[in-house]
């Protein structure tokens, strides 16, 4: 199932540099986190150990990563051209 990321996520920002995406569960809401390995506006990644994605696009509207993004007892997605490319829509432990 595909859905408008920009209904879904929104940059974490540090430092004036957009370092990474907050993204909500379309199931129950609760957000994840994924870490940009080259951040909006340069510099280093916000984290240096742990799970971090590259990333292309500048916008929500036309922002990819790789590789695909697991949200543990949520869901499994890629995040492709602004669109959040949900595999596994129902499998989200908290879905009422």
């Amino acid at each position: 199932m595909n859905y408008p990321l920009k209904n879904f996520a929104d940059f974490w920002k540090f430092d004036s540099r957009q370092v990474g995406l907050a993204i909500k569960c379309p199931n129950c809401g609760e957000a994840c986190m994924a870490f940009f390995r080259n951040p909006i506006g340069g510099g280093a990644p916000a984290k240096t150990q742990g799970d971090m994605w590259d990333r292309t696009g500048e916008t929500l509207e036309t922002l990819s990563l790789a590789p695909s993004f697991r949200a543990t007892g949520h869901y499994h997605s890629w995040i492709k051209n602004g669109e959040l490319q949900v595999d596994s829509p129902f499998s989200c432990e908290k879905r009422n």
